[in-house]
């Protein structure tokens, strides 16, 4: 009897310890998970920054498209708009944003400047997508948090 009762004590203090250690590693993990999406941030900002072309995941504004309308002339004066050469056509888009909201609110804006046919384009992978695939791929990328 004596020895089941060690048994059985040894065996609840074990998974008490089991319990503690994981709970050790799960708020290690929910840290490291911060910081990568952190850095993630960091590295997406900077790289803007630096004059990327792309973005990798997040939302631009298109403010048109056109067949024999090309601004190529002013990229240089135009850091921040870009033209985007798909078939025959040359897209213009203005801004790059992290937050759908933060797009919506540039969108708002650009509509009341008289470019009424703008909208929000998803980027994935540095490919457009749709907004809802983008939304998916921005809290993958950069979580649930603002940043």
């Amino acid at each position: 009897m004596g020895l089941l009762v060690f048994v059985l004590l040894s065996s609840a203090c074990q998974q008490a310890d089991y319990k503690r250690r994981n709970a050790i590693l799960i708020s290690r993990l929910d840290s490291l998970e911060g910081e990568l999406q952190m850095l993630r941030t960091m590295n997406a900002s900077l790289l803007e920054e630096a004059g990327g072309d792309e973005i990798q995941v997040g939302f631009e504004v298109q403010i048109g498209a056109f067949e024999e309308f090309d601004l190529g002339a002013y990229t240089e004066d135009l850091v921040k708009l870009r033209g985007i050469k798909s078939d025959q056509m040359t897209k213009y888009v203005l801004g790059r944003f992290h937050q759908y909201e933060d797009a919506i609110d540039f969108l708002n804006d650009v509509r009341k400047m008289g470019l009424n046919d703008a909208f929000i384009a998803g980027i994935v992978g540095g490919e457009r997508r749709t907004i809802d695939e983008a939304k998916a791929a921005v809290a993958d990328y950069y979580g649930d948090s603002d940043f």
